[in-house]
């Protein structure tokens, strides 16, 4: 998260902003991490069925 030390309500309205960027940045990055998790345990619970 971006660091804040704003002095006036501009520059906290602009922190918010970036905060709120921030933190959209990082719900895609957990949702990418998330689909590729869910890809590869679909792709191990398949070869495990292959080997029984």
């Amino acid at each position: 998260m971006p660091g804040s030390d704003p002095t006036t309500n501009g520059d906290l309205s602009a922190d918010i902003r970036q905060l709120e960027s921030a933190l959209e940045r990082c719900a895609l990055q957990v949702r990418t991490v998330k689909n590729c998790q869910d890809k590869i345990d679909v792709q191990a619970e398949e070869s495990a069925k292959s080997l029984n």
